[in-house]
């Protein structure tokens, strides 16, 4: 793929010009992801639609004065890591794959040369694998009242 010329996209074929690349290579965040997500309308609209919400509500703040090509691995670990510490793991990995997607689309357009995103491992979830029966929960509740347990009055 050259800098100018045609495009495939999982959609139609598209069309951008120097100017154009040029124009995504001065384009602050806020203004990047509008474009990725214009660029993306021909996908399943919901997926869009979270992508650009997560992405609004999370990256909007701290990245708005920032391009796209002057992001490093370092700084998205952190964000991730750290940033996003309050959320579950699974909020994290999604936000780490809607980054993704975005430096994944400035790397096919050629604005940036590599994808910054790091490699992270998230710890599966342990699921709860059995629940207590009716005449356990009974039990249960039983004996907290005997002891007078804190929670009980709940």
């Amino acid at each position: 793929m050259t800098i100018t010329g045609a495009i495939v996209s999982d959609g139609p074929l598209h069309l951008i010009s120097n100017m154009e690349i040029i124009e995504y290579r001065k384009a602050t965040w806020c203004k990047f992801i509008l474009c990725f997500a214009a660029f993306k309308k021909g996908q399943v609209n919901y997926s869009i639609k979270n992508y650009r919400s997560s992405l609004d509500t999370h990256t909007f703040g701290i990245w708005s004065k920032k391009r796209v090509n002057e992001f490093n691995t370092a700084e998205i670990r952190d964000f991730i890591q750290e940033g996003l510490s309050v959320y579950s793991e699974a909020h994290r990995k999604s936000m780490l794959k809607f980054l993704r997607a975005v430096f994944r689309f400035a790397v096919e357009r050629e604005i940036i040369h590599r994808d910054p995103c790091p490699k992270l491992i998230f710890k599966k979830n342990e699921k709860i694998k059995k629940m207590l029966k009716e005449d356990e929960i009974r039990l249960l509740l039983k004996r907290a009242k005997e002891i007078n347990h804190a929670w009980f009055p709940i």
